[in-house]
């Protein structure tokens, strides 16, 4: 009997990549003989993700493309259409190869990698499904909805009526594997010591990052009386800037690039800070963190503060803008962060999760997925 192959197709940031490992595992979970593939990006932290994730032991099997994200400047329209045509036949000739195997089915995570492997999809008549994370969807989804056999999302999207909406979508590893005092004694932090997260989710977020050393150097006082402790993943190149800060404030902190067990982070905090993209608020939701978020400023659709805004007006969350100047941020903060040091206040924003139901994206489009015919 010929196996059916799951390939997932998203990359260039976690933010796509996570949510395809949590379905794959959930596909695992109720068919371990389940065939799964990615195609992901070429950038580093692509493969540095796909390095450090598994199913049930197993390494993931998958190819990179060198696809580009579409762009409206003349340099970056050349450099996607010049990558487009090659990130086609590359993701055609290994859907060639899966199809000898038996059927597939490719699930679309969204963004720029994602496109060329649904158009290799539709000229080989393999049916693709779509899944999209974000309050507003972009281009590339939008694109890939029309030629997507179903598409399931995590926000309800009014323009949208036939997409299927499901719960959050959070990987395993994301969920905090033991009690507060344990995570934080397993990141090397004090267990009773009150705790803050602050991510700027797998890549990163500079204005954040030198934000949160300006306002814990100004206020180290308040933080050392109260014993609060720090673990913050600054993503790429700022981790050594933000540990000096720490240490040079004298709060005590755990300060990483980059972590694999982004459960320990969630499960050891009190409240969090942190970027908004779908994949981050997912956790922040399956993990019942209070979290501040400092949505991305660029993006021109601004997705991520719709992303936490569900958050927000189930009182579990807050949101404060990015201005862009980190001095401006910490003062930002200095405010913001009032209800968090309050423990009543912060009780009530995490016991406001419990309306928002289960984060239970990942296994519904699995069981979808394994049904469809």
């Amino acid at each position: 009997m010929s196996q059916t192959t799951y390939l997932f197709a998203g990359g260039g940031t976690g933010g796509h990549i996570y949510p395809a490992v949590a379905i794959a595992e959930r596909l695992h979970d109720l068919d371990p003989k389940a065939e799964v593939k990615f195609i992901v990006s070429q950038r580093p932290l692509d493969g540095q993700i796909i390095q450090d994730e598994s199913l049930h032991g197993r390494r993931i099997d998958c190819i990179r493309i060198d696809a580009r994200p579409f762009a409206t400047t003349l340099s970056g329209l050349w450099a996607f259409w010049r990558a487009w045509g090659p990130a086609v036949a590359k993701s055609t000739e290994f859907l060639e190869l899966c199809l000898k195997q038996g059927p597939v089915r490719v699930i679309a995570m969204g963004g720029f990698v994602s496109a060329p492997v649904v158009e290799a999809a539709n000229k080989l008549k393999i049916p693709v499904f779509l899944v999209n994370l974000d309050a507003v969807p972009g281009k590339a989804n939008k694109w890939a909805a029309d030629r997507a056999r179903r598409v399931f999302t995590s926000y309800d999207i009014p323009a949208r009526s036939g997409w299927e909406r499901v719960g959050p979508i959070v990987r395993k590893r994301a969920f905090a594997p033991h009690a507060k005092s344990a995570c934080r004694e397993k990141l090397g932090l004090a267990p009773n010591g009150p705790t803050v997260f602050i991510t700027g989710a797998s890549q990163g977020a500079r204005t954040i990052n030198e934000a949160i050393v300006l306002y814990v150097q100004k206020h180290a006082d308040q933080f050392r009386v109260g014993n609060w402790q720090f673990v913050h993943q600054t993503g790429e190149n700022d981790d050594q800037m933000v540990r000096h800060g720490y240490t040079t404030a004298d709060v005590p902190s755990v300060v990483m690039a980059y972590t694999k067990e982004i459960g320990l982070c969630w499960g050891a905090a009190d409240f969090a800070i942190a970027r908004a993209g779908a994949g981050t608020v997912a956790e922040a939701r399956a993990n019942k963190v209070p979290t501040l978020f400092l949505p991305y400023p660029h993006h021109a659709d601004q997705h991520q503060k719709h992303n936490a805004q569900r958050l927000v007006d189930a009182g579990a969350a807050k949101v404060l803008d990015d201005e862009n100047d980190s001095a401006k941020n910490a003062e930002g903060l200095r405010t913001a962060l009032e209800a968090f040091f309050d423990a009543a206040a912060c009780a009530k924003m995490r016991a406001a999760y419990d309306t928002l139901g289960p984060c239970d994206g990942a296994s519904v489009i699995a069981k979808a997925l394994l049904e469809a015919k």
